[in-house]
């Protein structure tokens, strides 16, 4: 494959990319809530014993800062929850509220 070829499969691929992102969010708007809210929803749910913020991160492949926000809005709409850690109280993990039914 020539290197213009590459260029355009690769510019394709993330306008694809954008496209399903935004059907995404369209989806999950009635909802209140984004796809990558979503996302961590689900994370969360499949470790009933809460992730790190470094955790969700690294599993959804996105920074820290990113996450945060991401976090910081569903704690504001009571589905997210920080707990200290029993054995080390410096550590936090997010923890799915039962506003979530879960």
């Amino acid at each position: 494959m020539k290197s213009r070829d590459k260029n355009r499969f690769i510019l394709s691929m993330v306008k694809l990319a954008l496209r399903l992102q935004a059907r995404a969010d369209a989806f999950f708007r009635p909802y209140g809530v984004s796809s990558a809210q979503h996302n961590v929803l689900v994370l969360l749910k499949e470790n009933k014993d809460g992730l790190s913020q470094i955790a969700i991160s690294r599993q959804m492949v996105v920074s820290r800062a990113n996450i945060t926000s991401i976090i910081d809005k569903l704690e504001k709409k009571g589905l997210i929850r920080w707990f200290a850690d029993s054995a080390d109280r410096r550590l936090f993990s997010v923890r799915l509220t039962k506003k979530t039914g879960y």
